[in-house]
């Protein structure tokens, strides 16, 4: 076997090899990719599980609570009519006098609603705030998603053209020495 033989065929076969190693290479990085987006997408759904959980939850407080407000004024209704037959059942003489104790009566269970309302005008400021909150959460954990996937590309490699490319130059290394 000639001299030339020989390199050509040395440098063919380390030019498969070395061919072999970068494709090697190349799918083990895109399955570390594929998984590490996979995880990353898993993850993203996760969040947005707890999100819309979140949302649903702040949803039935708000239920709850404007069931609580319409209980509370029914009550306070309840007590208007019931603190003015008492004053009526005392059969008093009418007058300004009784007039005016009907209107305290009543002024001081309005004052108390109207605190009431206002403690739970806060509560939905709060819900708001908390849906913001969450709704920001999925804005940043979406995009952070999506930089974490495009921070990498998969690789491509060089097909069969740097094989060729090799092997072509280890016949021209080879045909040099001839």
């Amino acid at each position: 076997m000639s001299a030339a033989a020989a390199l050509f065929i040395a440098r063919g076969a380390g030019a498969l090899a070395s061919h072999d190693a970068r494709n090697r290479k190349i799918g083990e990085f895109n399955s570390y990719k594929y998984k590490k987006d996979l995880n990353t997408k898993r993850q993203l759904r996760i969040q947005a599980g707890n999100a819309r959980q979140g949302i649903s939850d702040i949803n039935r407080m708000k239920i709850r609570d404007e069931d609580i407000t319409a209980d509370q004024k029914i009550e306070n209704r309840l007590a208007e009519l019931r603190n003015v037959a008492s004053i009526k059942s005392v059969g008093g003489p009418e007058g300004q006098s009784t007039e005016q104790l009907k209107a305290r009566s009543i002024g001081e269970i309005l004052r108390q609603e109207n605190a009431f309302i206002k403690d739970m005008e806060v509560k939905e400021d709060q819900y708001a705030f908390q849906e913001r909150e969450i709704k920001y959460g999925m804005d940043m954990a979406f995009l952070n998603a999506q930089a974490s996937i495009d921070s990498t590309s998969y690789q491509h490699g060089d097909g069969g053209m740097g094989l060729f490319m090799d092997i072509a130059g280890a016949g021209a290394d080879a045909y040099a020495l001839s």
